[in-house]
């Protein structure tokens, strides 16, 4: 009698997974990490742009205070700050062009509750570039108050 019956071989282990294509989960989290990116580039080149900016204007504010001090010629500082205002209004808010008088002033004043432009040192605007005579400290208060409406625009323009 023979026994020696079915020769038995050991267990096959089946292939290795391979490493391609990459289950859904992985093409999933690909996805995700790739719009993160994306996303992220977006805003750091919007936050540069936006430095970029708010450089220019502080530059352009400093040259026309500069060009024009309060001490020599008030009434020109006027001038320049209201035509810095409509070159920055031109780019960040068109819509504010055609604006004049007292409606130029309420753009200018935004959201503000103290309504410096209205109310205020910016008042200076509708008619100091025109008089003989400009005080100043009025033109020294305009020009600060110009330089904090530039900022605004910027942030305003890109928040």
């Amino acid at each position: 009698m023979s026994t020696a019956g079915p020769v038995l071989r050991d267990i096959h282990l089946p292939p290795a997974p391979s490493w391609w294509p990459p289950a859904p989960g992985w093409w999933l989290l690909a996805a995700l990490v790739a719009i993160a990116a994306l996303w992220l580039l977006r805003r750091w080149r919007r936050r540069v742009a936006l430095g970029r900016r708010r450089e220019v204007l502080r530059r352009e504010w400093q040259r026309a205070v500069t060009a024009h001090p309060p001490e020599r010629e008030p009434a020109e500082l006027v001038a320049a700050l209201s035509l810095l205002l409509r070159r920055s209004a031109r780019l960040h808010a068109p819509q504010a062009l055609r604006l004049q008088g007292e409606p130029w002033l309420a753009f200018l004043d935004g959201d503000d509750a103290a309504q410096p432009f209205r109310r205020g040192p910016g008042r200076l605007l509708l008619d100091g570039p025109y008089r003989p005579l400009v005080a100043q400290d009025e033109a020294r208060a305009l020009a600060e108050l110009v330089r904090e409406r530039l900022e605004r625009f910027v942030a305003v323009d890109h928040a």
